[in-house]
């Protein structure tokens, strides 16, 4: 038997089984559709944005030649995040040029504003959508348990980590007392800038039910979320799942535009890394 051969056999693991494959398949699905779909809807939304923002009129005015390159590219993006998000045709074979595509086209739209986003701007979801963006390039090189899709992960963990984390210390060491009481839910009409009318209710709910409910949201972001960079599966596991209660909750109740699919998605990165089938060459 070649040695080749001899690698290949004694290396089969349980990351080999149809099942395991049939998980890491689904959920390297589940995260391009879900980056692909915030690509879509910040793309959209800057094309549409891009006159009242950045025109000669505008709040923000930029150069004509700027404004009409970025208007073109958001929504040469928007076409493009569309269809990798439906999966039509070989988008699936062609992840990593995709993604690289999306990534450099979004780039090049926040760098055509000469003297970067106005003050009101989104910079964050901005920020999170780029980074995401360069962990799935990374991820999607290489579909087995590689170097390369390891550093993919761990780079959706650290991403994750160092967005959650940062948004709610800055919140709790802030000037507002709120945070550090837990009563900010009950002025959250107030304090977020996109409020949803789920919001609205919260002024009476019971003052405890609220504090229980940002205490849970404070120990998801400064306690459970450096556990994102653990090597231990069950732990992941389980601090994914914590992260998105997190998100959704926050999802239901503040409109954060791209941030809940690019979080999702670095969620689902981090979770499905071992589950690759291995090569057997």
């Amino acid at each position: 038997m070649a040695p080749k051969a001899r690698r290949a056999r004694a290396a089969p693991g349980p990351s080999s089984r149809p099942e395991d494959r049939g998980r890491f398949h689904v959920a390297g699905f589940l995260a391009r559709r879900l980056l692909a779909f915030a690509y879509c809807a910040a793309f959209l939304s800057l094309g549409v944005q891009v006159e009242g923002l950045f025109g000669c009129s505008g709040v923000h005015p930029a150069e004509e030649v700027s404004v009409m390159a970025m208007t073109f590219t958001a929504w040469l993006g928007a076409a493009l995040a569309g269809v990798t998000f439906l999966a039509l045709g070989p988008m699936d074979e062609s992840s990593t040029a995709v993604f690289a595509t999306l990534w450099f086209c979004y780039a090049a739209c926040m760098m055509l504003v000469p003297d970067g986003p106005p003050n009101f701007y989104p910079f964050r979801e901005d920020k999170l959508l780029l980074e995401a963006g360069l962990a799935m390039i990374v991820f999607v090189q290489e579909q087995s348990p590689s170097r390369k899709e390891n550093l993919g992960r761990l780079l959706a963990a650290w991403c994750l980590f160092r967005y959650r984390f940062t948004v709610m210390f800055k919140k709790m060491s802030g000037s507002c007392d709120v945070w550090r009481s837990f009563t900010a839910l009950q002025a959250a009409y107030q304090l977020e800038a996109f409020p949803l009318p789920s919001t609205w209710p919260l002024q009476l709910a019971p003052v405890p039910v609220l504090r229980a409910v940002m205490a849970f949201q404070t120990a998801a972001a400064l306690i459970a979320s450096p556990w994102l960079l653990s090597p231990s599966q069950s732990t992941q596991a389980v601090v994914g799942f914590v992260q998105l209660l997190h998100v959704t909750l926050d999802a239901m109740l503040v409109n954060q535009g791209t941030l809940w699919p690019c979080s999702v998605a670095l969620i689902v990165l981090k979770q499905n890394g071992k589950n690759a089938q291995p090569r057997s060459s």
